[in-house]
Formats: structure tokens, C-alpha cells, sequence
């Protein structure tokens, strides 16, 4: 009964493999549903090659979609393929951003955090702006941003909540007073949040969000669902018994399926 809703594909500029590669690994690995959740176009970028390492271009971006009602169609009596897109969170651009997604019959839309500003969080080529900084100013400023996202009513769900800690920077000031803040935000948005296990991959060797925060989040009655992020065919599903594991104990009995923007709950 397990799904994996954050896939991406060469479409997105920094992955690899067809979307068909990932539908057939999906199956191999017994999933009975996965979701294509690729980058919306990062449009605000002056650096247009930069842009198209980050993800479609807008003219792709209806490419992207009728793929996906393709592999639905020809894997049909397979897997359950559902049709999702993964938007950046940047504030003054989202009307136009909006006009263009509310177009198409999307099954969820994922908000994501990746811009303060001018910096790209989780870029390696930004990742020396963590030195020197005061980390819980940062922190505080990134989770500001995911509040901002939740209370935006735009999406269903928020991707890899706690990205800002991929390369492991971490403040040693303790984090809960904003945790409890952002989980109190997103359980009054009703906006929920995926349990990604990529970060398991990246300097910090942690899922996304970390034990502490999903627990917040547990308390705050804010569900979960799950994703891979994969950027490979292999990638998908990958860790999923890690990721269930750390769900069950902070305390979730049920994760979020979506249909049509709509959720359904699943006991695990």
C-alpha cells in the first residue's frame, strides 16, 4: 500500500532516466502507487542555464503532463500513477506561478523551500554562505518561509521540511519553540508534510524531517506521506523500510495518499 510521490526525471535538468524507467522500477519493487512531483519552472532565475539545471523549461512543463497521463494510461492494470508537481515557494511570484498550474488536473502540489532570497539553500556551489552565520537566525528565517508556504493554501503538502539542514550545518541553540511554531502552522493550514528519505544520502545522513520535528508534527496532528526523491530509476521506494520505521515511532498509525487534491488515509 505504500507510495512514493516524490519522483523526478531527466525532464527537471538535474536527473536521470525516463519517466517509463521509473514506472517499471515502481512495479519491480512492488509499490502500488507512485507520483511524478517534477520541478515547476524556477522563472525568476536571470541565468537561464542555471534555470534549466533546476528544472523544465515552461514550454516542457505541458510536455511533463501529458507523459504522465500516457504512463497512466499504458500501466494502468500495473500501478496507480498520479500526477504531481513539486513548486518553489517564492513570495511576489506565486500568482503568475499559479495561473499556469491551475491549468492542468493535478492529484497534489508539493511546496518547497529551496530560495532566502538569493541563496540556494540546498546548492552546493551556496553552501559555504553556512559559515559564518548565526545558524538559528537562518533557521528561523528558512522556517519562516515554510510557514509562509503552509499559510499560502497552495499546496498539500510540504517537501523535505527541513532541507535547510542538508550540508549539516545545524544551530546549537535548541530548535523545538520553532518547530512547534511551524507544526502549529501547518496543522491550521491543513497542509501536510512527506517523510523523504534522500537526506539520508546527503552530508547530514538524516531523513527528512529529523525524529525531533515528526514527533512536534505528530503531536500537532499534521500527517505524513512518503517520498523518495528519487533522481534515479534505483531511487525509487529507496529506504522506504527506514522511513515507515521512523514514522511509527513518533507515533503514526495512518500516512496520506492523494487523489485530485483530495487525501486518503492509509493504515501502516
Amino acid at each position: 500500500m505504500l507510495a512514493d510521490y516524490h519522483i523526478h526525471t531527466r525532464m527537471c535538468g538535474h536527473a536521470e532516466g525516463e519517466m517509463e524507467e521509473y514506472v517499471r522500477e515502481a512495479i519491480r519493487k512492488g509499490l502500488g502507487e507512485i507520483g511524478f512531483n517534477e520541478h515547476f519552472p524556477i522563472l525568476h532565475l536571470e541565468d537561464e542555464k542555471l534555470a534549466r539545471r533546476l528544472a523544465m523549461s515552461i514550454d516542457e512543463f505541458p510536455i511533463y503532463v501529458e507523459h504522465v497521463q500516457r504512463l497512466q494510461r499504458k500501466f494502468k492494470k500495473s500501478i496507480s500513477i498520479k500526477l504531481g508537481c513539486e513548486i518553489d515557494y517564492l513570495p511576489g511570484n506565486m500568482k503568475s506561478i499559479m495561473h499556469t498550474i491551475n491549468k492542468y488536473d493535478f492529484d497534489y502540489l508539493y511546496g518547497s523551500v529551496h530560495f532566502l532570497d538569493d541563496w540556494m539553500i540546498d546548492h552546493p556551489d551556496h553552501k559555504s554562505r553556512f559559515e559564518n552565520q548565526d545558524l538559528y537566525k537562518v533557521y528561523k528565517d528558512y522556517f519562516s518561509l515554510v510557514e509562509e508556504a503552509a499559510e499560502s493554501k497552495l499546496f498539500d503538502c510540504i517537501s523535505h521540511i527541513d532541507v535547510i539542514k542538508k550540508f549539516g550545518y545545524k544551530p546549537d541553540k535548541d530548535l523545538t519553540s520553532i518547530y512547534e511554531q511551524t507544526a502549529s502552522t501547518l496543522k491550521h493550514a491543513g497542509v501536510c508534510i512527506e517523510v523523504n528519505t534522500s537526506g539520508l544520502y546527503k552530508p547530514v545522513g538524516e531523513i527528512y524531517p529529523e525524529e525531533k520535528l515528526l514527533r512536534v508534527c505528530y503531536k500537532h496532528n499534521v500527517p505524513v506521506t512518503l517520498g523518495s526523491d528519487a533522481h534515479k530509476p534505483e531511487h525509487v521506494g529507496r529506504d522506504f523500510d527506514k522511513a515507515v520505521s521512523l514514522i511509527k515511532k513518533a507515533g503514526y498509525r495512518e500516512i496520506v495518499r492523494f487523489n485530485k487534491r483530495q487525501r486518503i488515509y492509509i493504515e501502516i
